[in-house]
């Protein structure tokens, strides 16, 4: 139990009013899409003291208040009486689509008639003679049969079983399972027949079906109509699956105080354990104050339980409730946050109170994290005017499948001697159109992205990540950019450092400021590459042309111009490389970084050796170590080399020529013949002898020397 959380205020806004001019109009209103469309329908009862119906609103992304169908009493039996069980939803088929459990108990004289209507596009008017499955009681054993049923996989084999009231002479209930084999019942022969001692009225408060100590096999939990005529309120009957149940008692109330009456009891999973728990309204509760009582489920039950055991008392106290208020009149368990723990809402229709102020109120209480917060509500409507019984019945389902929750309030109008005709008010639950995005890689900083709440008067208030998109699931605390989360847009950073380096993928939420989550329809899931490490120190090539690299500062480059490209060959285990930054100081004292593209240009003032040291960085934001490269400048060895030497420009040794004129007067040297008789020598052709730099110098001006 978490106690005084402060929550901002979410609106209701309303959807539609559904009616039919007349009192006992939405006792109960029932939500889940029993043509299989996908949309929630909406399902109400309609059962004076006189023929009963069902009323069908199917869900569209407009819904709109006129009837679809109609289910019709065989006759004035009183089928899906209000004051009962009215009328429970289930697929007993396996179809996908919930079927209509519901029963006239005076049918053929108080014989009593139980019917299950199959999920389907149903149309125009509907006769409960129709039925797909129907069970006929008697005038002994099976008395009263069909006020209140339920469906539950009780025998634990997997298929949706049907549990049936009826009245037994001698004043014992007894609630006949009949169990499903291949989506077909034979109600010739029941799986288990449970006789309920102390009273005939117990059962007539509603039946509900979970299971409650965890054992994988549905329980059977029932109210007293009369609050206590039986000596006890309330009987939970726990199934071992066999067909044998073992009954726990309840004994939580006065009988002045409506415990368990219709409409007052609700099953869910409170505290996120994985076995379902139950809440109950006690309306009448101190002068009609009222109060709700909630039990845990748990492994093992005792015998009996009283008011004093209960895990949680819900007075509503802090929220104004008080005399007359009749506070827990209509309870359910529903997630109406879309963060996977439900909440409890309560209905208080001030039917005690004096004439013209039976106004109604309705509260939703928070559960944060599997403890539910009883302190104050997480959302109040309270009525201040209209004499409407407001908060009759509640319960909560997506009748526009937007994936946010729509909430039904019935008002009871004359049927609660308060004023007009009853009717069923739907809401939609205000909500952002909230949005995010995530970058693709992720270093040991974290995954960053933007969260954006979509609509004005909207703020982002958390992000959370998860390995799995179900809730409630482990979700992970993100972290905002500028320490809060409270605007409309929100830079966000998510620490995902646990997990391995390389491939990942994670599903990320949002929530707003009235503590309302993005449903699961809207998670961003983001296929990341972490990476923890920089580029490594191993295979970072680097070379003078892009066809001969070296691994950096395994040998020295020789440069023979001051200007020049150093190019790489640069890898990352698991992204790439997107900067790199060169300098001549170790401490890299006023370099930048530089997008990487392969090249890096670079240019130095005189000759000589060149200590550069290099960084680079990956796409995620990790840096490598230092590397250094040694590069010798030397432009001496840009001069060209010797052109090849023709025989004409050998070296004659006859003479030795003194080169006292300019350059360009000098005339090119001519061997003249010796006088007759003597042998002029013959110069052969021989390797050319290797000049010095200036006979080279002076060669290309056309002198030999």
């Amino acid at each position: 139990m978490i106690t005084g959380t402060v929550y901002a205020a979410p609106t209701l806004t309303t959807m539609s009013t559904l009616s039919n001019s007349s009192n006992y109009f939405g006792f109960p209103v029932k939500i889940d899409d029993i043509n299989g469309d996908g949309y929630d329908d909406v399902l109400v009862g309609y059962a004076p003291e006189s023929i009963g119906r069902i009323y069908v609103y199917y869900g569209g992304a407009a819904f709109n208040n006129v009837v679809d169908a109609t289910f019709i009493d065989e006759a004035t039996t009183y089928m899906a009486y209000f004051e009962f069980g009215g009328f429970s939803l289930g697929d007993v088929n396996s179809d996908g689509k919930k079927d209509i459990l519901t029963g006239a108990y005076a049918y053929n004289t108080n014989y009593g008639k139980f019917y299950t209507f199959y999920g389907d596009d149903f149309s125009g008017n509907i006769s409960a003679s129709t039925a797909d499955l129907s069970k006929v009681g008697n005038a002994t054993d099976m008395k009263w049969t069909g006020p209140a049923s339920t469906s539950g996989n009780f025998d634990g084999a997997g298929g949706r079983d049907i549990a049936v009231l009826s009245w037994a002479t001698g004043g014992i209930n007894k609630i006949r399972v009949y169990q499903n084999s291949s989506d077909t019942f034979n109600f010739a022969a029941p799986w288990a027949t449970i006789s309920i001692t102390g009273g005939s009225s117990e059962g007539y408060g509603g039946m509900l079906s979970g299971d409650f100590n965890g054992d994988g096999n549905d329980d059977i939990l029932v109210f007293d109509f009369f609050a206590g005529a039986s000596g006890k309120d309330g009987v939970l009957l726990l199934s071992d699956g066999a067909g044998n149940f073992s009954e726990v008692d309840f004994v939580a109330a006065a009988a002045e105080d409506n415990f368990g009456r219709g409409f007052t009891e609700a099953v869910g999973d409170l505290n996120s354990d994985g076995k379902d728990d139950f809440c109950v309204g006690a309306y009448g509760y101190s002068g009609s104050t009222g109060r709700v009582l909630c039990w845990y489920g748990r492994a093992s039950f005792s015998a009996s339980y009283t008011n004093a055991t209960a895990d949680l008392t819900i007075s509503g106290a802090a929220d104004g409730v008080g005399a007359n208020d009749n506070f827990g009149r209509s309870i359910d368990i529903r997630d109406v946050t879309n963060d996977g723990y439900p909440e409890l809402m309560v209905g208080a229709y001030q039917a005690s109170k004096a004439g013209g102020s039976r106004h109604g109120k309705l509260f939703i209480y928070k559960n944060e994290v599997g403890e539910l917060d009883i302190s104050s509500a997480w959302l109040s409507e309270i009525k201040t005017s209209g004499n409407t019984a407001f908060g009759a019945y509640v319960t909560a389902g997506d009748i526009d499948n937007d994936d946010w929750m729509d909430i039904a309030v019935t008002q009871a109008g004359g049927a609660a001697s308060a004023t007009g005709v009853s009717q069923a008010n739907i809401y939609e639950l205000s909500h952002g159109n909230p949005t995010l995005t995530v970058s693709g890689t992720a270093s040991n900083v974290g995954l960053e992205g933007t969260a954006v709440s979509g609509e004005p008067g909207y703020s982002v208030k958390g992000v959370e990540w998860s390995t799995s998109s179900a809730v409630p699931g482990v979700w992970v605390a993100c972290i905002p950019s500028d320490g809060t989360f409270d605007e409309s847009t929100e830079e966000f950073s998510c620490d995902v450092s646990s997990f391995n380096e390389g491939e990942n993928g994670i599903f990320l939420r949002s929530f707003d400021q009235n503590d309302i989550y993005m449903p699961e329809s809207l998670f961003t899931h983001k296929d990341f590459t972490l990476d923890k490490e920089g580029p490594g120190e191993n295979n970072q090539l680097v070379g003078l042309s892009r066809n001969n690299l070296i691994e950096i500062g395994t040998k020295t480059l020789e440069a023979d111009e001051r200007s020049f490209k150093l190019y790489f060959d640069t890898r990352d285990s698991t992204t790439k490389v997107e900067y790199i930054k060169v300098s001549q100081n170790k401490d890299f004292k006023n370099a930048k970084w530089k997008e990487y593209d392969g090249d890096i240009q670079l240019g130095f003032d005189y000759d000589g050796k060149k200590n550069l040291y290099i960084r680079l960085k990956d796409e995620a934001g990790n840096v490598s170590h230092t590397f250094k490269q040694i590069i010798e400048v030397n432009t001496k060895l840009a001069i060209e080399p010797t052109p090849p030497v023709l025989v004409e420009e050998v070296i004659q040794p006859v003479e030795q020529i003194q080169v006292t004129a300019p350059i360009e007067e000098i005339q090119p040297l001519e061997v003249q013949p010796q006088a007759q008789g003597i042998q002029v020598p013959v110069v052969e052709e021989t390797k050319p002898l290797r000049k010095s730099l200036w006979q080279n110098i002076l060669g290309w001006f056309g002198i030999n020397y």
